[in-house]
């Protein structure tokens, strides 16, 4: 059984930046809602960049690498994450090779205690952060299907993620400017993989999250019970895990708009598209800069910007 473990995961594309760091007005407008920014001019965003500090999970390789080198070209200091720390570190050396400073830690998604340790290395030594890519995935490879393979799959996309977002997030809302929190999500876990009865379960706009940690450990109980087909479950343990991470973030979104944090975390999902990494088996059409580019935009919005949306080479495609 074959495993890949995407310290890069997912896959959309656009063009960022064409002029590198001369972001125009007509760049900064919001393209959702037609709305100006609050940033209105180029040079305040480019002074808001300067002093952004951004965390990039599962950056030593794939669209995270590409991911990091972006936001560090931006001019955004910029932590790269991994898991292995020899990988990290050559991931850092590589791009300071290419004119690229990153800073680098380790960091695993799934162990609570690494995260823990990285959030009060992070507020130490930073004491806040402004942009959290939440990049880090994992997907088994071949046919391989089982209730402990689904688990498995769960506690790094789905779990893992939503421990290091809710870690990290008392220090993201102490960002002056507002934050931004983009997930690297996938078409592949759309609602439209469910049953109609399970679509409803995960998009009702009152879900909590105590239900949807019940929903996600109910898909591998009843793999093992072997009633999954009959409870609308698909054969697809990453795609379930990305509906998720997807489900995750619209509660993240909903609870911060109730509490008048709306604007200050800005909180969204995208899809990078079929890119050429490990895990695609190298057969995506896409680059890994490509990959890269609607997470970065949704990284660097104002702070009026969309939140709560999935985005698709930089379009609101829905969920």
């Amino acid at each position: 059984m074959k495993s890949h473990s995407a310290e890069g995961s997912g896959n959309d594309v656009a063009l960022l930046s064409q002029h590198g760091a001369m972001l125009t007005r007509k760049t900064l407008v919001n393209r959702v809602t037609g709305r100006q920014p609050s940033y209105a001019t180029s040079a305040e965003m480019e002074d808001w960049k300067k002093h952004a500090t951004a965390v990039v999970t599962g950056a030593n390789k794939g669209i995270g690498f590409a991911i990091a080198k972006k936001l560090g070209k931006e001019g955004v200091t910029t932590i790269l994450t991994a898991r292995n720390p020899e990988l990290g570190a050559a991931a850092q050396k590589q791009l300071k090779e290419e004119g690229v400073d990153v800073e680098f830690h380790q960091l695993d998604i799934s162990d609570k205690d690494s995260v823990k340790s990285f959030a009060k290395w992070l507020e130490k030594e930073h004491g806040g952060l402004d942009i959290l890519v939440n990049n880090a995935g994992f997907a088994f490879k071949g046919n391989t299907f089982g209730a402990n393979e689904a688990r498995q799959t769960n506690a790094i996309n789905y779990f893992g993620t939503r421990n290091v977002t809710q870690e990290l997030l008392p220090l993201l809302k102490k960002s002056s400017a507002g934050a931004r929190v983009v997930t690297v999500g996938s078409r592949a876990g759309t609602l439209s993989i469910l049953s109609p009865e399970l679509q409803r379960k995960f998009s009702d706009p009152e879900l909590t999250l105590e239900q949807l940690d019940q929903l996600m450990n109910e898909f591998p109980n009843q793999i093992e019970a072997g009633t999954y087909k009959q409870n609308g479950w698909p054969a697809s343990m990453y795609g379930v895990s990305k509906v998720g991470v997807a489900a995750f973030n619209r509660i993240l979104a909903r609870d911060l708009a109730k509490r008048g944090d709306d604007g200050k975390v800005l909180v969204n999902v995208c899809c990078p598209g079929y890119v050429n990494t490990d895990m695609s088996s190298h057969r995506g059409y896409k680059t890994i800069d490509e990959g890269a580019d609607t997470p970065v935009w949704l990284a660097l919005q104002p702070p009026d910007g969309p939140s709560g949306r999935f985005f698709t080479d930089r379009r609101d495609v829905g969920y």
